[in-house]
């Protein structure tokens, strides 16, 4: 996925019964990544950090996720 706005560069996959088409665009705004279905001007997923977690919003939920175990340097 790119977030360049465009259906080509966004999301194009299928859902699990293998048979419905998944097309989303991507976008990056104001700090989050904003996920527009078909060729739709409202998001209908948003991701996006707050302090410690991140914030997963899709339609009218919302969900915040944390980290549970630290993330490891590599070398």
């Amino acid at each position: 996925m790119y977030a360049d706005g465009t259906l080509e560069g966004g999301v194009n996959d299928v859902n699990a019964n293998k048979i419905d088409r998944i097309s989303v665009a991507a976008r990056f705004e104001n700090g989050r990544l904003n996920l527009y279905p078909g060729d739709r001007r409202v998001a209908l997923v948003t991701r996006y950090r707050d302090g410690d977690e991140m914030v997963w919003r899709y339609g009218p939920w919302k969900n915040r996720l944390r980290r549970l175990a630290p993330v490891e340097e590599v070398d």
